[in-house]
């Protein structure tokens, strides 16, 4: 075989070559893609799922749990995962414990966590900590606890509703016309009192769940910390051990927007 007939030879199959690497390069690309669109349905809808279903897993005695579940479901979740998360609270190893964040220029933050496996998923949360010159520290204590009660809008004034509100002791409250749906932020003190006054006015309560709220709050300037902590904050968003994340940054939207 003459020399031009072997180069030809050979650069045919390196033609064949790189087309088989780049087909395999986006076979792989796609693939991925498709595992991140699955973690973000999964890490939006399931840790909410599982939270809900605390307050009971019947969906139709739970119309908030039924609701998630039904706009879980349209948003692409799957119904095997939906289920699990809803009876997850059967195993008797499942867990919810609550870890301390401390950064750079006063930033604190508090996550609420649940797990089969703490000690797992408090190392894989040390790891994020450390990428991004993080760690852990006790800051419970800056936060103050406070329920939120959410309850069927009832057909009544708006000074009504304030009066309600004072009733519940509080003058917090969230309106989601859409939803025909009110939230009342209550004083962990006070929910006992609450719940028994909504219930005495016949006011149809969907949900009632504990929260954390920064005693005192702050604004992030520096943009090295601003990068850092918008980073942190999407790690969290990818576990979903990681219920909730509360902080004293009265500037977070802003940060999370940089992005």
């Amino acid at each position: 075989m003459s020399l031009s007939c072997r180069l030809a030879s050979n650069l045919v199959i390196c033609r064949r070559a790189l087309a088989g690497h780049a087909h395999w390069q986006n076979v792989a690309k796609e693939k991925a893609a498709r595992e991140k669109k699955r973690n973000e349905i999964n890490t939006k809808w399931l840790p909410r799922i599982r939270r809900e279903a605390r307050n009971g897993s019947d969906l139709e005695k739970n119309r908030t749990l039924k609701k998630l579940v039904d706009e879980a479901l349209n948003g692409g979740a799957l119904l095997p995962a939906i289920k699990k998360q809803i009876h997850i609270w059967d195993n008797l190893n499942f867990k919810e414990f609550h870890l301390g964040i401390q950064g750079q220029n006063g930033f604190i933050a508090l996550l609420e966590c649940a797990s089969d496996a703490p000690k797992r998923t408090e190392n894989e949360i040390q790891s994020l900590l450390r990428r991004h010159n993080f760690k852990f520290s006790a800051v419970q204590y800056l936060f103050n606890r406070t329920n939120q009660i959410m309850c069927q809008l009832p057909e009544i004034s708006e000074d009504e509703i304030e009066e309600l509100a004072l009733l519940c002791g509080t003058e917090h409250y969230e309106i989601d016309m859409k939803d025909k749906t009110i939230i009342f932020n209550v004083d962990d003190s006070d929910v006992s009192d609450a719940v028994k006054e909504l219930n005495d006015q016949g006011v149809t309560i969907l949900s009632n769940s504990l929260h954390y709220v920064a005693k005192d709050v702050i604004d992030i300037s520096d943009e090295e910390s601003k990068r850092r902590i918008r980073l942190l904050m999407e790690s969290f968003s990818d576990l979903l051990e990681v219920e909730n994340v509360y902080h004293n940054v009265k500037n977070m939207d802003e940060i999370k927007n940089q992005g």
